[in-house]
């Protein structure tokens, strides 16, 4: 598929730094996008310099965890391929918070016009891009990655008491438009998927309730089908499924408390055949 950018603006620091725009879809792109759809924040917005001058700055912001590290040089070395320009690494030093951060007109452009990737708070409207949708399956399998080394979880239940080994791959949005559209992918490739729509949660930084929705894959099935089609390139997934394989479960390193409550939910398994129980 290849993609226009005729339309792009490249500012004077674009040119400067010589930045290049993926002229057709591959699998490091479709990556990047589901990272960015995960992750990632793009941002347009009126400054004024040291001297009183108006200007608009660009940026592209991916979020981290600094103890994360090969997986943010990952990041890295796929937008460094991309756009022939690094992402500049900044930790926050009063948690484990790190922002990837690349400051471009051409780019932000791009990202939005072509890649589809919503500008400002995005997380109760993003959706998969239909550019993602109408691109092939195994770039549509890149995007699925991207985003779920990003924003989902991989975690082994211990289910029956037969030790952590039952696997639930889970994704939790603010977005009913993302899960909606992840129910079209997870189907299209046969994964057995169960959602859960209207999630109450409480926000213990803003001290209010969030409505949040999820999606589910349940079960070694599901796991093994994603391994063989989607896999991980986070570091922390792909241990688990190392230390799952060798001794038959994965123990959680750290028990923690659920974050919030959840009331009021409506649960839906994909299969009319089999359904799995919700694990949460």
């Amino acid at each position: 598929m290849l993609l226009d950018s005729s339309s792009i603006e490249k500012s004077r620091f674009d040119l400067r730094k010589e930045i290049t725009f993926p002229e057709e879809m591959s699998v490091e792109l479709a990556e990047m996008i589901g990272i960015l759809v995960g992750d990632g924040h793009l941002s347009v917005l009126e400054r004024i310099d040291n001297k009183g001058s108006k200007f608009t700055q660009s940026t592209v912001f991916i979020a981290g965890n600094c103890n994360e590290q090969d997986y943010l040089e990952h990041i890295q070395r796929l937008f460094l391929k991309l756009f022939n320009v690094p992402l500049t690494y900044r930790e926050d030093k009063r948690s484990d918070g790190v922002l990837l951060v690349c400051y471009s007109k051409g780019i932000v452009q791009y990202l939005s016009k072509v890649c589809q990737v919503p500008v400002g708070r995005k997380c109760a409207i993003v959706k998969v891009p239909q550019l993602i949708f109408d691109s092939k399956s195994v770039f549509q399998m890149a995007f699925l990655r991207g985003l779920a080394d990003t924003d989902f979880s991989l975690c082994f239940k211990n289910k029956s008491k037969k030790g952590y080994a039952y696997p639930v791959i889970k994704g939790s949005f603010r977005s009913r438009f993302l899960i909606q559209d992840l129910e079209r992918l997870f189907s299209f490739f046969g994964f057995i998927h169960c959602t859960c729509y209207g999630l109450i949660r409480k926000n213990n930084k803003f001290g209010s309730d969030v409505v949040m929705h999820a999606i589910y894959l349940n079960g070694v099935k599901n796991l093994e089908l994603w391994i063989n089609i989607v896999g991980f390139s986070q570091p922390k997934f792909q241990n688990k499924i190392l230390e799952w394989r060798e001794t038959g479960q994965s123990i959680p390193k750290k028990k923690k408390k659920s974050p919030g409550r959840e009331l009021n939910s409506r649960c839906m398994d994909s299969s009319t055949h089999s359904r799995d129980l919700l694990i949460a």
